[in-house]
């Protein structure tokens, strides 16, 4: 590549040195991205196809920043609030679950089905 930047160049070698396999510089949007590549035989193509996996990125002043993994299943505030409603509507509902044990004995297991042992 031409125009890269001493610092950067200086930097992607010392990376290159490191790394293991084929370690190649691309621009993209104006940013230096480290990648390594690997290659596959495809059979439905019957050719190599190129797999490339980010490293990370090369800022202007030659510091390199490696990708942060992402992190596993993410929660929602929506399953918080959703237990939050569920529990509040058990609380408001026990008067009414007393009175139906009450009058209908042999039938309140089934229309009680989803109480919890919770405060």
């Amino acid at each position: 590549m031409k125009n890269i930047p001493s610092e950067i160049e200086n930097t992607f070698k010392s990376i290159r040195k490191e790394q293991q396999g084929c370690v190649e510089l691309k621009i993209i949007n104006n940013s230096y991205c480290v990648r390594r590549a690997t290659s596959i035989w495809d059979k439905k193509l019957k050719k190599v196809r190129k797999i490339t996996e980010h490293l990370g990125v090369i800022s202007l002043d030659g510091t390199f920043k490696r990708k942060v993994p992402r992190r596993g299943i993410r929660e929602t505030t929506r399953e918080i609030f959703e237990y939050g409603n569920g529990l509040l509507a058990h609380y408001m509902l026990k008067d009414v679950e007393e009175i139906l044990s009450r009058s209908l004995f042999h039938r309140a297991r089934h229309i009680c089905c989803n109480k919890s042992d919770r405060p």
